[in-house]
């Protein structure tokens, strides 16, 4: 073996980089859509029946899909 591999003063410090652009876009996008389904599901559950509460529970269902598809990219 070399010697100057046995007495290697100091290794590297590994230096700490930022996410790549398209990665910080999805991990917010996907929070987004994690909150807007959780927030239309307890909106959704406090009005009971209606229209309203139809459409939320609609919305949600697609948010849930929407946020597979992303969380799958």
């Amino acid at each position: 073996m070399s010697e100057s591999h046995l007495t290697s003063p100091v290794a590297e410090p590994f230096t700490i980089r930022d996410y790549r652009l398209p990665a910080t876009i999805f991990q917010w996008l996907t929070v987004g859509l994690v909150l807007f389904m959780v927030s239309s599901a307890v909106i959704a559950k406090q009005l009971n029946d209606g229209p309203v509460s139809d459409l939320l529970f609609s919305l949600h269902k697609l948010t849930g899909a929407s946020t597979l598809l992303v969380v799958l990219l």
